[in-house]
């Protein structure tokens, strides 16, 4: 069976936008909007599991600054809630849609009627490596720099998913977000600047689930999580992890 994941990306397109391997490791340019990527990718979930190779069968209806019609009529009238996921470092885009795929199949194999869910992926260019020689943590800072500077590309982002959840919202469905690891970094980074370009507070988000975050100690001091647009925020964290 095919899952759907509706995804949007920072990532620059080396080649044809239908291939995933042409989502590369490189950021698009701060400044323009309007070179975000969104599109449609379908996952294969037969034995599908987070770290599956090859999952995808097929990415359509890719768009630039904003979902395409079909994509935004989906959204817009889903049927069911809406889940937004911000995955962490050490994902390539493959690793991002697929475990975007999974993250939707677990919720689902809860049996809990509201973790039956619409899932919405966005894929920052971490180069998808966990350690290169001869330097072992290169790779994390990197990513973690990334992570970062992909904060306004998510508050566009973001701001494109406000109406969607508004829609999804009058037809009383729910929308929740999940950041895993490095993408509470990422996180962080798009409501900072939210609120650096002027806009106001708004919910896009009735529970938000930052699991195993990748963040200062003092994000709660200077109210990050207060301002994440987020009726209910859930911390999933083990401070002793390797």
């Amino acid at each position: 069976m095919a899952r759907t994941v509706y995804f949007t990306t920072n990532r620059v397109i080396t080649g044809d936008a239908t291939d995933y391997k042409s989502y590369g490791e490189s950021i698009i340019p701060p400044s323009d909007p309007t070179q975000i990527t969104y599109g449609t990718a379908f996952v294969d979930d037969a034995n599908l599991t987070g770290d599956t190779v090859g999952a995808i069968t097929s990415i359509q209806d890719i768009s630039k600054g904003r979902f395409g019609p079909q994509a935004l009529s989906d959204l817009s009238s889903p049927g069911r809630n809406l889940l937004t996921f911000l995955h962490g470092f050490d994902n390539s885009f493959e690793d991002a849609i697929t475990r975007a795929a999974f993250n939707q199949l677990w919720f689902e194999q809860s049996g809990v009627a509201a973790a039956n869910t619409t899932v919405i992926a966005f894929s920052w260019p971490s180069l998808g490596r966990l350690i290169t020689p001869p330097i072992p943590w290169d790779d994390y800072f990197h990513d973690q720099t990334v992570a970062g500077q992909s904060g306004v590309h998510i508050m566009s982002f973001f701001a494109n998913l406000e109406p969607i959840i508004k829609s999804a919202r009058a037809k009383a469905l729910q929308s929740f977000l999940l950041a895993h690891s490095m993408g509470n970094w990422a996180l962080q980074a798009a409501v900072e600047s939210w609120f650096l370009h002027g806009n106001g507070n708004v919910q896009l988000f009735d529970e938000t689930f930052l699991a195993a975050a990748d963040e200062h100690p003092t994000v709660e001091q200077r109210g990050i999580r207060d301002e994440a647009g987020s009726q209910q925020i859930r911390l999933f964290n083990a401070r002793h992890a390797p």
